[in-house]
């Protein structure tokens, strides 16, 4: 995707990767104690920070994304912390895995790059594939219901040296455009890019009728990968876990 490729640059300054690796791996841990898994796919993996937390906890975890530019950000941040893992290049319409695992996890918003729910319930069929059965399907994006209803723009303010990361949403009639604008200051000039995308703000309803359609079962919904209790009014985040029967 050249969203992707073009802030694969700055991406894991913008998202905090280093200092993120620790937090996640406390959280993977408790996660494991509830899903015991030894093998997963981690799809659309970006710079590969769930791939690389969940190999050092011990499961045997694939990277899958479509962006070329942050597949090699992925391998180039495994090897700094000495993980060897495998990352593949698919997108996630075209998911297609030659072993299924134990689960498969798509966070970090990665669903809403689709763009319907026709191309949603196909890739939730090629992921019910890829998993083993009796297996574990984990999605995580964030709670579209109450940034629909409350028209909440921005997303997130960071700041870092000399760079302001502001991440964004355009209401659009059909779907939202999601903006990053990075604002760069060296002495006593400021420049600016802006990389925009389409995103389809689908929301807890519309996840859970297209799992079941696609036929996974026990869905559960959570506010977050602590498995605090989901409110769609108040929730930032939206986690949903179904198994494959």
């Amino acid at each position: 995707m050249e969203f992707y490729n073009d802030i694969a640059g700055f991406y894991d300054q913008m998202t905090r990767f280093d200092s993120r690796i620790n937090k996640e791996k406390f959280l993977f841990a408790s996660f494991l104690q509830r899903y015991p898994i030894k093998t997963a796919i981690d799809l659309a993996c970006g710079s590969g920070l769930h791939t690389i937390v969940l190999n050092k906890l011990g499961v045997t975890t694939t990277g899958i994304d479509i962006s070329s530019e942050m597949l090699e950000l992925a391998r180039k941040n495994a090897s700094q912390y000495g993980i060897h893992a495998d990352f593949i290049s698919q997108s996630m319409e075209e998911l297609n895995v030659s072993q299924p695992a134990d689960a498969l996890l798509c966070l970090g918003n990665s669903i809403p790059h689709l763009q319907n729910e026709s191309a949603l319930k196909n890739v939730l069929k090629r992921a019910k594939d890829s998993i083993r059965s009796g297996g574990w399907l984990v999605l995580q994006i964030l709670n579209y219901s109450k940034i629909l209803e409350k028209q909440e723009r921005i997303i997130a303010v960071h700041e870092t040296d000399n760079k302001t990361f502001i991440r964004f949403y355009d209401f659009m009639e059909s779907h939202l455009q999601f903006n990053i604008l990075l604002i760069e200051k060296t002495g006593n000039n400021l420049t600016h890019t802006l990389n925009s995308t389409q995103l389809q703000p689908f929301t807890h309803n519309t996840l859970i009728k297209n799992l079941d359609q696609t036929g996974f079962t026990n869905i559960e919904i959570f506010g977050n990968l602590e498995f605090s209790a989901f409110d769609p009014t108040t929730s930032t985040n939206l986690v949903l876990i179904a198994k494959r029967p």
